[in-house]
């Protein structure tokens, strides 16, 4: 098995809350030393902030995530219209996007795929089904995959639209 030696940082992009608190709690007793989860509402503000645009933020030492948890029901710009921005960017295509969303609509989820969406989980109602998603998440994406060297430099953040959870 591969282990992920270095902190791994996770962008969360997701407008709900509580679906956050659910992410967190499950990857706080997976793996608290390892896991940095940074979290924005907003979906432009989380490209601006991957993109190093956000003028509010001091970007200079940024690095990037090394996966990308996105819903796709946001305010503004939208996880579809998210995800097609990341794959599209040179810098950005590489970077693992799982989307999580609670619909289940065929449709939504071919165009995910279509766009280069890594994976597609679709977030279920039960907190315990939830919390088990997550650790089957972590497992795969940070024991059994194998990331490039680059996403371990990790996140220095002083965007206020991105916030490191802890």
């Amino acid at each position: 098995m591969n282990k992920h030696k270095h902190m791994a940082h996770i962008l969360m992009v997701d407008d709900s809350e509580d679906d956050f608190e659910v992410v967190e709690r499950a990857l706080r007793r997976r793996d608290q030393k390892r896991i940095a989860l940074h979290h924005s509402s907003d979906g432009l503000h989380a490209l601006n902030f991957l993109r190093h645009t956000c003028q509010l933020c001091r970007m200079e030492s940024c690095s990037r995530p090394a996966l990308i948890l996105l819903d796709l029901n946001l305010p503004g710009v939208d996880g579809i219209s998210i995800l097609k921005s990341i794959k599209s960017d040179p810098n950005l295509q590489t970077i693992p996007v799982v989307v999580l969303s609670t619909s289940d609509n065929q449709r939504e989820i071919q165009t995910c795929y279509r766009l280069g969406a890594s994976s597609y989980i679709s977030k279920p109602v039960d907190l315990d089904e939830f919390t088990e998603r997550v650790n089957q998440l972590w497992n795969y994406w940070f024991s059994t995959v194998r990331l490039p060297e680059e996403y371990d430099a990790g996140i220095d953040t002083h965007c206020p639209h991105v916030v490191k959870a802890g």
